[in-house]
């Protein structure tokens, strides 16, 4: 496979990956464990509908993005090879989606920290290798098993310092551990095992989160009802009985049900709605994907085992929005630049507060994963 070097604007591919880091203001995930069942479920909400479902290859060689002109000190991009095959979902281009799980059963999911949060900061520069938070999700995917892991990859990997919606995690893995990872003050803040009494993640940090659900109190106002649908999605997670609840999934999608959300908005006269536009869950023992969407509420499944995560094969894709039901598993199509493109268009101009970039811009995000290379 050919190395494809970037030959357009670098600092108009840094300021279009700034932007897409607005992850959903009022997303939510939670993990749900009966038995030898281990589930996330993830609300993501947003004005676009529009994405890709992403079948992401192992043995993959990559250099994360870096602008050329770095006079700031952001350091060394990150380098790796894939060791894990998985399935994301995108919206403003292939390898920058929200969230995804890979064949090892980890999952990873992102979610805004709200810009209130007085001391939101990613790292200063320092000796580690360094990596965009909108690559950070596929890094973990392409690299790690388990929870541990994660966590201690801090040790050589920073996100690099930017403008933009702050963004934290929910890490799981096909074990049942779980951990929520914020930057704060610079540096990364875990809460796992003793310290994550409830395996839920919303708008503002785990402790703040955490505090109100103890109070049993819900803050006015309660930007994005945040608050409100931590502290619901956490006491039905405590609540689900196998005796009189539904089934493990069915009763995450309720979950899920439960703390959607939508509201009517105007930016400069433009009006939009944002509200509930994926719902998904991850079966991560089973090794599959539950899903589905707003214009299109029948639940659809995606199965691990069927397909072949070599990187000598081509990457497969689906549009979350085709009108599908069921195993959609034999519905993948295989990826094309184009189709990345058209993707990456019609969600920066359905985002209604992003700017109007010109269509040289848009083609760099749509290149950059001409980038890898394939070390199979």
């Amino acid at each position: 496979m050919k190395i494809w070097f970037l030959r357009c604007s670098q600092v108009a591919l840094c300021l279009l990956i700034a932007f897409i880091q607005v992850d959903a203001r009022a997303c939510t995930t939670f993990q749900l464990k009966h038995a030898d069942q281990v589930l996330v479920g993830k609300n993501y909400d947003w004005m676009v509908e529009d994405g890709l479902i992403i079948v992401n290859k192992r043995g993959v060689s990559k250099t994360a993005y870096q602008p050329t002109m770095d006079s700031t000190g952001l350091g060394t991009p990150a380098t790796w090879i894939s060791r894990f095959g998985s399935i994301t979902f995108t919206q403003y281009g292939r390898e920058l989606g929200p969230g995804g799980m890979n064949e090892a059963g980890l999952v990873v999911e992102s979610m805004g920290l709200f810009r209130n949060t007085p001391n939101r900061k990613y790292p200063e520069p320092d000796d580690r290798a360094s990596i965009l938070a909108g690559q950070w999700r596929q890094y973990q995917l392409d690299n790690f098993a388990t929870v541990k892991e994660v966590i201690e990859n801090d040790a050589t990997l920073r996100i690099r310092p930017q403008k933009g919606i702050h963004t934290h995690f929910m890490v799981s893995d096909k074990d049942g551990n779980c951990a929520t990872i914020e930057y704060l003050d610079g540096k990364m803040v875990c809460h796992t095992g003793e310290t994550l009494p409830y395996r839920a993640l919303t708008n503002n940090t785990y402790a703040l989160s955490l505090g109100y659900l103890k109070k049993d109190s819900i803050p006015e106002p309660d930007m994005y009802k945040s608050i409100e649908r931590f502290t619901r999605a956490a006491k039905m997670i405590e609540k689900y009985d196998p005796a009189t609840s539904a089934a493990l999934i069915d009763y995450a999608f309720e979950i899920l049900k439960s703390v959607s959300w939508s509201i009517d908005r105007e930016w400069k006269g433009t009006p939009y709605q944002s509200n509930t536009r994926w719902s998904i869950v991850y079966d991560q023992k089973n090794r599959r994907i539950h899903f589905r969407t707003h214009g299109n509420p029948g639940i659809r499944v995606i199965r691990f085992g069927a397909f072949d995560f070599s990187c000598k094969t081509p990457v497969k894709v689906l549009d979350v929005t085709a009108n599908l039901s069921g195993d959609v598993t034999g519905k993948f199509v295989d990826y094309t630049r184009q189709g990345n493109r058209e993707l990456i268009e019609n969600a920066f101009t359905k985002t209604v507060f992003f700017p109007r970039y010109s269509a040289n811009q848009l083609d760099v995000l749509a290149e950059y994963p001409d980038t890898f290379v394939c070390e199979q």
